[in-house]
């Protein structure tokens, strides 16, 4: 991909990444083989609308899955459910040997407020008073 098409598909981008590199819990359920599995994964970058993950599991485009996304403070965790939509082999091995692209699915207010406050995604412009 020439720097130029890279950097349009950067500005295309409808909310900011932000690079967050932990290990988190997962869920899925498999397209192929319609069992749900419990795993690890590596939380790579995510956004309002979505997420990177590493990962050893073998997924495709389309499974299901929950992210179990942690608080900054004493507020539990939140599981974020979306699909799978795109997936790489990964260059950095011993985080998993594959990379994965998550779409966020049914994000309500109160889930996109917790990832600006724990991801620092939050926006500049918006005015959060009463």
């Amino acid at each position: 991909m020439s720097k130029t098409t890279a950097q349009n598909a950067i500005e295309k981008r409808k909310h900011r990444r932000v690079l967050v590199v932990r290990p988190i819990k997962s869920h899925n359920k498999s397209s192929k083989t319609a069992k749900d599995q419990d795993f690890g994964v590596h939380l790579m970058n995510i956004s309002l609308s979505g997420a990177q993950i590493y990962s050893n599991q073998v997924m495709e485009i389309g499974d299901e899955i929950n992210l179990e996304l942690p608080s900054l403070g004493s507020t539990p965790s939140v599981f974020y459910g979306g699909k799978v939509i795109w997936i790489h082999k990964n260059p950095v091995k011993s985080m998993g040997r594959f990379a994965y692209g998550v779409r966020f699915e049914e994000m309500t207010a109160e889930k996109t407020r917790f990832l600006e406050l724990n991801f620092y995604l939050e926006d500049g412009n918006r005015d959060y008073r009463g």
